[in-house]
């Protein structure tokens, strides 16, 4: 029984609720991923599992009756401890991870396990990395650890060797679209398909995009890109390209740069694969522009525009990059 929603991660989720009701348990996990790939909800649903009174006879867990299946739900349970503070490097300070270690060692309160989840484990502190590190090399038998990152490498490597490591990965594009079919019923169909392409896979993302104030616009200067090169209107392209190098801030125009370009190029890949097998069901846009360019015109522009993605990964002036882009894109058209 699923208590969270982890459809992104179900057949993960079916193994670890399985070693829960197996009784299977290892003392820590560290769950990896982007950011929206669901880690934290896995980890919860993880957790509901281990705390379930079910939990090593054998049985489904979890049961979602138990009096410890509905503490959770409700955030009441007193064996169940979610680190909640500040985000940023270091935010995870050394005091915090001593009162969990000291709490870990106290015998649970209603049940057999305490479940103590740590999202966002790059943010240990060193102090508090190495607490950490004295209570997962010598655990109590009843304690488990759930630690999350979006980045393994920034996890100290102490920390990760002593944890069961878990990659999670982005939804195959026939699930995504039934999710956001059923979680976005809001959105229109182009809406839905287009949080898909520029999602890469991630639930959290593609909602969030859905969900974003300039979802519509950022939709229609994908658009006007796209139809841009179908008829070769520089004047058009430089325009769109110009709006969507703009934002709040350099992070939010590169942000939202990057997810134009990242549309495009998903647009040129629909319409290579057109080209090479006609009917492959690709878009209205992609056919148009499968018709209007060569296959040899489509590799040149993808190429051209994973350097654009690329510069923009670097320190590159936004609105300079949509200029040369603009000017690099005609010369190929």
């Amino acid at each position: 029984m699923n208590l969270f929603d982890v459809r992104s991660n179900q057949a993960l989720y079916e193994q670890l609720a399985g070693a829960a009701a197996g009784g299977r348990l290892c003392h820590a996990y560290l769950f990896l991923g982007p950011e929206g790939i669901g880690k934290r909800t896995l980890a919860r649903s993880f957790a509901a599992a281990v705390l379930c009174r079910r939990s090593g006879k054998g049985e489904p867990v979890p049961c979602g009756e138990c009096g410890s299946c509905k503490k959770l739900l409700s955030n009441s349970h007193p064996d169940f401890y979610c680190y909640e503070g500040r985000r940023g490097a270091n935010a995870i300070h050394i005091d915090t991870v001593r009162g969990i270690r000291q709490d870990a060692y106290i015998r649970p309160n209603d049940g057999e396990y305490k479940v103590y989840l740590i999202p966002h484990a790059e943010d240990f502190s060193i102090g508090a990395a190495n607490a950490l590190l004295k209570v997962l090399e010598e655990p109590p038998r009843h304690a488990v650890f759930l630690l999350t990152a979006g980045n393994k490498n920034a996890v100290p490597e102490t920390i990760r060797s002593r944890c069961i490591q878990l990659e999670l990965y982005p939804m195959p594009e026939p699930a995504l679209a039934a999710a956001l079919e059923e979680l976005a019923p809001q959105a229109d169909a182009d809406q839905r398909q287009m949080a898909l392409r520029r999602s890469g896979g991630n639930l959290g993302r593609a909602l969030e995009l859905l969900n974003s104030e300039n979802a519509d616009d950022l939709s229609r200067l994908c658009a006007r890109i796209g139809e841009g090169i179908c008829r070769m209107q520089e004047y058009e392209i430089l325009t769109a390209m110009t709006e969507a190098a703009s934002g709040k801030d350099s992070a939010a125009a590169k942000e939202q740069l990057g997810q134009v370009l990242g549309q495009l190029s998903q647009w040129i890949r629909e319409a290579m694969l057109e080209r090479l097998a006609p009917g492959s069901g690709a878009g209205k846009l992609a056919e148009e522009l499968a018709v209007r360019l060569s296959l040899s015109q489509l590799e040149q522009v993808q190429l051209f525009i994973e350097e654009a993605r690329r510069g923009l990964s670097g320190n590159a002036n936004t609105g300079l990059l949509a200029n040369y882009f603009t000017a690099g894109l005609m010369a190929l058209l």
